[in-house]
């Protein structure tokens, strides 16, 4: 049973036709490249999303609190540097930098917090992220309160400090005018304890200052200077008491606003660095998940990789070993008729389009075998003399249809054997491109992320390799996507080469009765099918096509005869270039000077020597090592049957060659340029 079964499928297979067959391997092909295609992209779209998911919310929100907690740095920073340096650089100026600088940062922490409320909908985030608003505008108004009062309080020249200077410095200069050294030495005492405060131990300074005060108003009242002097000392020395203690409440204040904006602005880092901690835990539960869903891709594509790869071998098995069987049966068949075997029969049972070329190839070696030996029996006499054997041959060439049927066979089989020689290349190259796939990356890309599982997301993040893979996979699948348009287009032309050979034997089989079909055609479409079919040994060569194809009359003609002239031109001159160091192929189309139409084809190769320009149409001439003879000859019957002449020119050997088919003049509709 189970032996039975490969024969079963392989009988059913045999019994499709070449196209069907060539059809359904390329749906074959074609649905295996969309399930690899559609598996790299799944994977792709899936471990983008993970990635997107695992460094869009989560992480931006660590990102949003960790930024959060370096403005607080920056803010506190920025808090001190004022402090520090407004008594150096002003303090208007050092507001303007460090206050300013403050103010940008508190209006950054208050964006960050807008930003994770947008982000998030979790209610104990969004309390965090409003604790820290709060705590923050609290710290700016304590910190703008406490700069006012410094302003007020001022230093140096300004502000209460300034005033009480002022105010001391004044009974200096009174003293110093009155010559009261006792005085002096007493304002001076009151003054060191006055920079004691100000630089050392605020508390006990501000007391000394003050009983250095109350002193000095006693000796003032005690001392011998004139009432007025004392008088204005004693206003003095008391305005400076005044201003002092204003000055010690509002150091005082400062202090105390100080420690409660400072306390708030510790209180906002711990809600930040739990919002962190928060956004951290979720990111890892979404690097889990990646990691989960970079398994599920890896087994998906092992599944697929095994299922794609051996449906593209079986299908290049069973079409190779189909086609080529049937070229191989083709060209031997040819061989043995080109040897002069009549009595040969191809034995090809398959129902497809080789089946049917068999079929009407036996029938034309049928038909060639009667022929012969009809001719046989009426000219028992031909074996005498040459001249018999000239009469015969000028009645094959009159007679077209009876008599020169041998010539005809060959001329079939020469064609035949061109457009299968471009089906086996056509084929060839399928074979060779699904040999050199780049499928089976796949399996490379599936065993680098399953290497990679424990630490998916740094390796597509961080690995050079892993940040590449996805641009990879989206490069393969477009490549597979080529690749499989290229075999497509090689299975079309294959296609196309087998409808001509089916043209081909089916015209050269009416022969024998009625003559092919006339149809009006455009010949620059013809010279496109016949360098479609040679494009495969033209490219192999090499060959620049240069097309000058002039607007045209159509010309009613059997297209099909036309077509196997200017394959065998183009054959002949492809063969002619393969030593020439430049390859170009011209085609022409014009109007000739009465009115007909030319269509030459020019060649860079061999040339045609002077002594051969007369007999290069003869059967059987050829200056080919392995050539038979036959193509020229039977394009040239082939021309003359369409009312039409082909003439070949040349400047010598090396000097390439010119083929022209000349057809007379008509009134068709002109064709469209």
């Amino acid at each position: 049973m189970m032996k039975t079964l490969p024969r079963r499928i392989n009988e059913r297979f045999n019994k499709l036709s070449l196209r069907a067959k060539l059809t359904f391997g390329f749906l074959l092909v074609l649905s295996s490249t969309v399930i690899v295609g559609a598996t790299s992209l799944f994977i792709v779209n899936r471990g983008a999303a993970a990635i997107e998911r695992l460094l869009d919310t989560e992480t931006r929100i660590a990102d949003i609190s960790r930024q959060s907690e370096v403005a607080v740095r920056l803010t506190r920073q920025n808090e001190k540097d004022f402090l520090l340096q407004y008594r150096v650089l002003g303090f208007d100026e050092a507001k303007a930098r460090y206050a300013t600088l403050l103010k940008v940062e508190v209006a950054e922490i208050h964006q960050n917090m807008d930003a994770i409320r947008q982000l998030v909908a979790d209610e104990s985030v969004i309390s965090e992220t409003r604790t820290v608003d709060q705590a923050i505008d609290q710290f700016e108004m304590k910190f703008l309160a406490t700069t006012e009062l410094i302003k007020q309080r001022g230093f140096f020249d300004v502000g209460a400090e300034g005033q009480f200077r002022r105010k001391i410095q004044q009974v200096e200069a009174i003293l110093t005018q009155q010559h009261a050294p006792n005085l002096l030495v007493d304002m001076l005492t009151l003054r060191r304890r006055e920079k004691n405060f100000l630089l050392r131990d605020r508390r006990e300074g501000a007391v000394a200052v003050k009983e250095s005060a109350i002193e000095l108003q006693h000796r003032i009242a005690g001392s011998d200077l004139q009432p007025d002097v004392k008088e204005a000392l004693r206003r003095l020395v008391s305005d400076y008491q005044a201003l002092f203690e204003e000055y010690v409440q509002l150091d005082d204040k400062i202090t105390t606003e100080t420690e409660i904006y400072r306390t708030v602005i510790h209180s906002v880092e711990p809600p930040l660095g739990q919002v962190r901690a928060w956004a951290l835990q979720r990111a890892e539960a979404s690097r889990e998940q990646v990691l989960q869903s970079s398994r599920t891709n890896g087994r998906i594509v092992f599944v697929t990789v095994p299922i794609a790869t051996v449906l593209g071998l079986l299908l290049t098995f069973f079409i190779s070993r189909s086609i080529a069987g049937g070229v191989n049966e083709v060209m031997v068949f040819a061989g043995r008729l080109a040897q002069g075997d009549l009595g040969a029969r191809m034995k090809r049972a398959s129902h497809d389009e080789f089946g049917a070329i068999a079929t009407a190839l036996n029938r034309l070696a049928e038909q060639l075998q009667k022929n012969r030996d009809a001719l046989l029996a009426e000219n028992t006499e031909r074996k005498r003399a040459e001249a018999e054997l000239e009469m015969i041959h000028k009645q094959l060439v009159n007679a077209s249809r009876r008599a020169g049927m041998a010539e005809v066979a060959t001329g079939v089989l020469h064609n035949v054997g061109n457009v299968l020689n471009s089906v086996n290349v056509s084929t060839a190259i399928v074979v060779e491109q699904l040999q050199k796939s780049r499928i089976s990356r796949l399996t490379e890309v599936a065993k680098l992320l399953a290497d990679h599982a424990a630490n998916l997301p740094e390796f597509l993040t961080i690995d050079e390799r892993g940040r590449n893979l996805p641009e990879f996979l989206a490069q393969l699948a477009a490549h597979l996507n080529r690749e499989t348009r290229e075999m497509a287009e090689e299975m079309r032309a294959v296609s196309e080469n087998v409808e001509h050979i089916k043209g081909i034997v089916h015209t050269q089989q009416s022969y024998a009765g009625s003559f092919g079909v006339l149809e009006p055609i455009d010949l620059r479409e013809s010279i496109e099918d016949a360098l479609r079919i040679n494009s495969a040994a033209l490219n192999r060569h090499e060959v620049d096509i240069v097309r000058k194809l002039e607007a045209i009359p159509a010309v009613v003609v059997d297209k099909h005869k036309v077509l196997q002239i200017l394959v065998n031109l183009i054959s002949n001159a492809k063969y002619a270039m393969s030593d020439s160091p430049v390859k170009t192929l011209t085609l022409r189309t014009c109007l000739s000077s009465d009115g007909g139409i030319q269509l030459s084809i020019h060649d860079t190769g061999s040339g045609i020597a002077a002594e051969n320009i007369t007999r290069i149409f003869a059967h059987g001439f050829t200056t080919k090592r392995d050539g038979h003879g036959f193509g020229l000859h039977s394009s040239a019957l082939a021309a003359k049957e369409m009312n039409a002449m082909l003439i070949a020119s040349s400047d010598g050997a090396g000097q390439g060659a010119v083929f022209t088919l000349v057809f007379p003049p008509a009134v068709p509709e002109r064709v469209a340029a």
